[in-house]
């Protein structure tokens, strides 16, 4: 399991990778309607790494496409002409990073991978998607990451946010930095704007009251990286992994 999404104890969306009978990892999708648990199986793939939702509008993704869901099934969003064009050599490929559904346009991440052989730099866009369109907003090379983050977020309060190596605020026309750490941050989440929580490696914990940003030393564990949070203003709870042998679970549940 790569994802688990949900909207209501009626409404949870799970998605990642499962095995054939024949043992060839195929694309997970399952949805729990508070009766049942049912598997989507209109996706042909490896896996399914991404999942974005905001009321009946759902996007997932595997590493090389983008499918919405129609209310019945899951329809790839072609990235072409738009996207494809970026790739001009038989040593490039375009991969999904992130994905974050908003009121006015699905916006995503993606990774133009250089390999095997081709001495060009890495590129990263950023996307949108909106009246059947794909549209290359930004980009950034490999070596100079400080513009926006990998990873995207949308807020209850309606503002998209990025982030990796620094978080960004989307201001529907440039991102502006608004927290600048030592920290890969992997994962963001929030009741508000005034009640953000963002973690990552390091075993690194930053929150945002609505005024400033403030680390959260006493959750500092050696050799341990953060991967997940979620809240509901009163609890929070925060997930991770020890990094060296023996892999262990790290939870912390806070008030």
């Amino acid at each position: 399991l790569s994802k688990i999404l949900g909207s209501s104890k009626n409404d949870i969306w799970i998605t990642g990778n499962s095995s054939s009978p024949n043992n060839v990892a195929q694309s997970l999708v399952l949805h729990y309607n508070g009766v049942s648990w049912n598997a989507d199986n209109s996706i042909q793939g490896l896996g399914i790494y991404n999942i974005s939702k905001l009321g009946n509008s759902i996007w997932v993704s595997d590493h090389d496409n983008i499918y919405q869901y129609n209310g019945t099934n899951f329809v790839k969003r072609q990235l072409f002409p738009d996207l494809l064009i970026l790739i001009k050599n038989k040593y490039q490929s375009l991969h999904n990073i992130s994905l974050a559904v908003t009121d006015t346009s699905t916006y995503a991440t993606m990774w133009l991978d250089n390999h095997n052989g081709s001495s060009e730099t890495d590129k990263y866009y950023f996307v949108s998607y909106k009246n059947d369109t794909w549209t290359v907003i930004d980009s950034l090379i490999d070596n100079n990451m400080d513009k926006w983050g990998f990873y995207l977020w949308y807020s209850p309060a309606g503002n998209l946010y990025s982030f990796y190596k620094n978080i960004y605020k989307w201001d529907g026309n440039n991102w502006d930095k608004i927290l600048q750490t030592n920290s890969r941050i992997i994962k963001m989440f929030g009741t508000s704007d005034n009640n953000m929580f963002a973690v990552g490696s390091g075993a690194s914990v930053y929150h945002f009251n609505g005024i400033d940003w403030k680390k959260i030393n006493e959750l500092f564990l050696p050799s341990v990286g953060y991967s997940g949070v979620w809240t509901d203003g009163i609890e929070t709870f925060i997930v991770g992994t020890t990094i060296i042998s023996p892999i262990k679970s790290v939870i912390w549940h806070g008030k």
